[in-house]
């Protein structure tokens, strides 16, 4: 892993409200990451997009995918 992706999974991290707040984490497509959050309202979008998530989709009251891209 780089150093810049190092920062953006730290910088991802935090936007999600903190590692305490990840129930969990996986790949779901290429493109997709699948979020389980334990509280939703700490999920911090714009600071997401600010730092490449494409978009979040919800999936579910504490369920979402974070569209990343290939990189």
């Amino acid at each position: 892993m780089s150093p810049k992706q190092r920062q953006q999974r730290s910088q991802w991290i935090a936007a999600l409200g903190s590692a305490d707040n990840i129930i969990r984490l996986e790949p779901c497509a290429l493109t997709r990451l699948r979020v389980q959050l334990k509280d939703a309202a700490l999920i911090h979008e714009k600071r997401l997009k600010e730092e490449g998530v494409q978009a979040i989709v919800p999936v579910g009251d504490d369920l979402f995918h974070l569209l990343i891209g290939l990189d």
